[in-house]
């Protein structure tokens, strides 16, 4: 699986606050916001296979093959999404 597929963006810059654990096949990543305002993050996908998913973790919510997604994240919460092959 390609390293570099996935770009986290907070307003046209790079996200900093995000932190990526993969086995090769599965990928949990983990966006944290530590400010005492909302954020609003954009995660863009390159070189995203069609056989992978993201899943939101909390949620459960199956987003898909998707090519981009926009995700707000609370005042000190985090957001948690996986990457795994669709079934």
């Amino acid at each position: 699986m390609d390293h570099r597929y996935i770009i986290i963006y907070l307003n046209a810059n790079w996200y900093k606050d995000a932190v990526v654990f993969t086995d090769g096949k599965i990928r949990l990543i983990i966006l944290i916001n530590e400010d005492k305002i909302k954020k609003t993050v954009k995660l863009v996908n390159q070189n995203f296979s069609n056989n992978l998913d993201i899943y939101d973790y909390y949620s459960g919510e199956n987003m898909g093959n998707a090519e981009q997604i926009n995700t707000e994240i609370p005042p000190n919460e985090a957001r948690v999404f996986i990457v795994k092959p669709a079934k």
